[in-house]
């Protein structure tokens, strides 16, 4: 919900009293990030087996294992779809995919309200990628060259965002996209720090 928090920010900043952004503050719009995925797409994840899908508890249970991160069940439930004896399905298509609403590119500059942004890194990649001893060694070559060009492009985007007064940038090492899920404790640590330092 990145470019939707910027959008809100921008257009309502004095009704903010401040942004967290997990992983969001991203400029999703650049069509850099386009020619990164077409040319140096990350190797894909290890497939479910039939056994990983039986149940909400065994997809929580092979994202426990895989991804290192366990999803609440109401988020499965909302965005995938389960047959009538609890085995899942597929993804659930988003409304929103369907509403044709142009994407907005964020205006950090025109964000009044304070916004914190925090960054999982990918460094060093064969933690951050949480299937990287499941890879051979052709898929982890492919991984570092996606690497060696989205980390940059990360980079662009701390800077970019860090760059203004009311803005400031939290770098959490190794870990995934979903590092509020994984590190919950130190997520709310950071958050805490941050709107306490408002008052």
């Amino acid at each position: 919900a990145g470019l939707e928090m910027a959008r809100f920010g921008e257009k309502y900043g004095s009704r903010c009293a401040a942004l967290v952004y997990l992983d969001a503050a991203y400029d999703y719009t650049d069509p850099a990030l386009d020619t990164i995925f077409e040319t140096h797409r990350p190797p894909a994840g290890p497939p479910m087996r039939p056994a990983d899908s039986a149940s909400i508890d065994a997809v929580r249970a092979w994202y426990t294992r895989t991804q290192r991160f366990r999803p609440p069940v109401g988020a499965l439930r909302a965005s995938r779809v389960w047959d009538k004896d609890g085995r899942l399905i597929g993804q659930r298509q988003s409304p929103v995919d369907s509403w044709n609403i142009p994407t907005p590119t964020p205006h950090w500059g025109q964000v009044t309200c304070p916004s914190l942004g925090i960054y999982a890194m990918p460094v060093p990649y064969n933690t951050y990628l949480r299937y990287w001893s499941a890879l051979d060694s052709t898929q982890q070559a492919r991984a570092e060259a996606y690497y060696a060009v989205f980390a940059p492009w990360t980079k662009k985007n701390r800077d970019a965002f860090g760059r203004f007064p009311q803005n400031r940038v939290v770098e959490f090492p190794s870990p995934g996209h979903y590092f509020f899920m994984e590190k919950p404790a130190e997520t709310a640590r950071v958050i805490d720090a941050f709107l306490s330092s408002l008052n």
